[in-house]
């Protein structure tokens, strides 16, 4: 066999061989798991996908991009916490997120769901799909956006602050990012707000011994106390008071103290505790 045939049979074997390692390659890369989900628990909690145990939290693997059946069952020695179960859908080349904090009773329990979905226009709305309490106030970056269930359609892409309230529930915050291209989706559940009981002094024959109930704003640098969704510096802001001011106290924690006000997007919020002062 001439050289020229040998040569050119050696060029065929190496063809086929490079192609056969691109058809190789192609076929485990297009079907590793690119789907990423992200689980964190207060407790420590079983995650099931789909009826399977595959582990504890805090819970980061990546899967197959499909809707799948998530079951939490929280290792605590109190029988009386309820398991979660939701469906969360996958998306390839993004990590969906699940957070629970688990508590006795069931109505104080938190948490939320971010799963992601390809925007058939390329933009990134972000959607407050179901919430719990129903029609929770959705601020963006402290700027009330209305009711929920509700679509931003003209939300950015890149990180932004989501804050959800309800009359009677724990605010929540939620930080989120926004990824370009995707509609990020979220479904949240509020803490029923637990009532701190003022302490009161011993009764006396005196009737000037009566429990403190309101707030009186003081005077301030600005001439005006900001209201938060939460009591943290950074929560978002949905209204001001004025010195001078007296409203009713609904909650305090230290440093804050949490008023009922009615504003166009809450009927309360908190102050800092500062430049107020408890009143009879």
């Amino acid at each position: 066999m001439s050289f020229g045939k040998i040569f050119g049979l050696i060029l065929i074997f190496l063809g086929l061989g490079s192609l056969t390692a691109i058809l190789v390659t192609f076929f485990l890369t297009g079907s590793r798991p690119k789907a990423g989900l992200r689980i964190e628990t207060d407790p420590r909690a079983m995650v099931f996908i789909d009826d399977v145990q595959v582990g504890l939290t805090p819970f980061e693997k990546n899967l197959p991009a499909k809707e799948i059946l998530v079951k939490l069952i929280p290792e605590s020695t109190s029988a009386a916490i309820s398991s979660y179960q939701t469906r969360i859908r996958l998306t390839d080349g993004i990590t969906s997120i699940i957070r629970r904090k688990f508590a006795v009773p069931e109505s104080l329990s938190s948490g939320e769901n971010i799963s992601f979905q390809s925007d058939a226009n390329g933009q990134s709305p972000i959607s407050v799909i179901t919430s719990d309490p129903e029609s929770t106030t959705v601020f963006i970056d402290g700027r009330s956006q209305g009711l929920s269930p509700i679509i931003i359609s003209d939300a950015l892409a890149g990180d932004h602050q989501l804050a959800l309230t309800a009359p009677g529930y724990e605010p929540k915050t939620i930080s989120l990012k926004n990824p370009a291209g995707y509609r990020t989706q979220v479904s949240a559940k509020l803490a029923l707000l637990t009532i701190t009981p003022t302490p009161t002094p011993t009764p006396t024959v005196s009737t000037s011994s009566a429990s403190l109930k309101s707030v009186k704003i003081s005077q301030t640098p600005t001439g005006f106390l900001r209201v938060r969704v939460s009591p943290n510096s950074g929560a978002a802001e949905v209204g001001q008071v004025k010195p001078g001011e007296v409203y009713s106290l609904m909650n305090q924690l230290t440093g804050w103290y949490q008023i009922k006000i009615d504003l166009e997007a809450t009927t309360s919020g908190w102050i800092s505790s500062q430049y107020s002062t408890l009143t009879n």
